[in-house]
């Protein structure tokens, strides 16, 4: 009997049955000390069977602990029973878990899942989900700090995700208690990636674009708060001219109350691009974005890979001589409504830009510098006007 390491990396242990047979347990790719660990446990498992003796309550529950393919495989070859179960191992709770939620959830969300999910197979998807420790947790954060070099809010993200999956296994019974639920974790929006893009700064971005429609797509996103994808289906059949106002489709709100279908303002700083698209729009078109209609059908479906206008966007930013700043389609946004919020109540700003309060306040919503001025000019007056009370009161009484 022997542990040996093969040259792929993975470890196995090979033994002889008492039928002189040759047998193998392949493990994976392992650590070495988890290998050995393992080892040991399953010298003394066939020591108890050599025996005819049962195993003892110690190798029972490390039985109970071991991946469920694993302990098939003991099954198999006749080291234990079946009824002593086996428990699934995290990457088998991963791959359930996508499975699960691949008709309950959009493509793009589903995407997201995969991908952010795919760490945590990397680090614990060979151990058992019942071994699974808070101190385990805790070395995964650790791995996609410095081994990954995720921000902080990503980190956050790629935890809570986590918590969900193992939540899912102990409503169906698969495990006592989560482990996630002990882990304290931060939020997950990242306040140093906001930034507010004034309308001078637009403005040079606009005058840098290379048509009306390009002009239009910023303008849509700056002036009239919407998603990327948002501009990219907007319609001429939703363009209410004579209401002033545009009949916003999101596929991202569509299972709210709304039904996902919002009502933006034509504003003044918007309107005249509107127009300008418009009047230069081809016979018959429907689309308002007409030269990425393709991107919005591909969207609709949930490829968002192909309607990425971002390297664009960059390109016109450079060319315009403005300093790139972080999210540049999120932060266009996101400074419309801060601007909104300083002007109008929070539900009107809710219906106009399509999201919940907690939602703007943590993705969105900035405190602008000309908060700091009104405030620095409300106490200026404030003092004057105690000033020149108290002189008034001190030359009535003289």
């Amino acid at each position: 009997m022997a542990l040996r390491r093969r040259a792929n990396g993975s470890w196995i242990v090979d033994y002889y049955d008492p039928h002189g047979q040759r047998r193998y347990v392949g493990l994976g790719k392992i650590s070495k000390r988890a290998a050995q660990e393992f080892y040991a446990k399953f010298e003394r498992l066939r020591s108890y069977c050599s025996a005819g003796l049962p195993p003892d309550g110690e190798l029972v529950q490390w039985l109970r602990s071991l991946p469920r393919k694993l302990h098939a495989k003991l099954v198999r070859l006749g080291l234990c029973r079946e009824d002593l179960g086996g428990s699934m191992a995290v990457a088998e709770l991963v791959e359930w878990y996508l499975e699960y939620s691949k008709d309950r959830v959009k493509q793009s969300t589903w995407t997201h899942y995969r991908n952010g999910l795919a760490p945590l197979v990397e680090f614990l998807g060979h151990r058992p989900i019942i071994g699974i420790t808070v101190g385990d947790c805790e070395d995964y954060r650790e791995f996609l700090r410095a081994k990954k070099g995720l921000a902080q809010a990503t980190v956050n993200r790629r935890l809570t995700m986590a918590r969900t999956v193992f939540r899912q296994a102990v409503r169906r019974g698969w495990l006592g208690s989560n482990p996630w639920e002990l882990l304290r974790v931060g939020g997950t929006s990242n306040p140093e990636r906001l930034r507010f893009v004034d309308q001078e700064t637009v403005q040079q971005v606009i005058d840098a674009c290379p048509d009306a429609q390009w002009r239009l797509l910023v303008a849509l996103a700056r002036y009239g708060g919407l998603r990327i994808h948002e501009a990219l289906h907007l319609q001429w059949e939703d363009v209410l001219w004579d209401r002033k106002r545009l009949v916003i489709r999101s596929s991202k709100t569509e299972r709210s109350q709304t039904r996902g279908i919002r009502y933006v303002p034509i504003f003044p700083e918007l309107e005249p691009y509107l127009r300008e698209c418009f009047e230069q729009a081809p016979a018959g078109e429907t689309f308002v974005i007409w030269r990425y209609k393709h991107l919005a059908a591909r969207a609709k479906s949930g490829d968002w890979r192909v309607a990425n206008l971002r390297p664009q966007l960059e390109r016109i930013i450079c060319r315009a001589g403005v300093p790139l700043w972080p999210r540049l389609w999120q932060n266009l946004r996101a400074s419309r409504a801060s601007e909104l919020a300083l002007e109008y109540p929070e539900f009107v700003c809710n219906a106009w830009l399509g999201h919940m309060d907690h939602v703007a306040d943590k993705h969105y919503r900035m405190v602008l510098e000309q908060c700091f001025e009104k405030a620095a000019r409300a106490r200026h007056q404030f003092v004057t006007e105690s000033a020149e009370s108290r002189a008034s009161r001190a030359d009535m009484g003289s």
